[in-house]
């Protein structure tokens, strides 16, 4: 019994400790999201994970463009940026793909860019004015004044 409580225990800091170190994990939890793992294959990201920060209304951006607000913009956060009311992905240079996500809802289309962010579809469309896209757009602003 002592050692099944030592390995909880052990299991709990090494999880905590996990979210402290990675800051994507802490950018999202910052921001009120919910940290999903995806994969995803396309000619940006063969076969890799991508850590997305999802959002009570539904939208869902990856963890590097969160974590490098203020100072880096991702293709994702840029396309967003540049057009508030949405676009689709073909349009804005992206490639849609089907993501299955492992400790999540199954599946998601994704709008994936050179760069390898992403972006889900759905976001993209819908715009960053959005209701869909509003805790998305306070994330933004939060990690841009820091």
């Amino acid at each position: 019994m002592n050692k099944i409580a030592l390995v909880f225990l052990l299991c709990g800091f090494c999880w905590n400790h996990a979210q402290a170190s990675n800051p994507q994990i802490r950018d999202c939890n910052l921001t009120q999201g919910t940290v999903h793992l995806v994969t995803v294959d396309s000619a940006a990201v063969q076969g890799q994970q991508l850590l997305l920060c999802a959002y009570n209304t539904g939208s869902q951006i990856d963890g590097v463009t969160l974590t490098g607000l203020p100072d880096y913009s991702t293709l994702a956060f840029s396309t967003l940026q540049s057009n508030p009311n949405g676009s689709d992905c073909a349009s804005q240079g992206g490639e849609t793909l089907v993501g299955q996500t492992l400790n999540g809802p199954g599946t998601v289309s994704l709008c994936v860019f050179s760069d390898g962010s992403a972006v889900t579809s759905k976001a993209l469309q819908a715009g960053l004015s959005s209701a869909l896209n509003a805790q998305l757009s306070a994330a933004f602003s939060t990690l841009s004044h820091r």
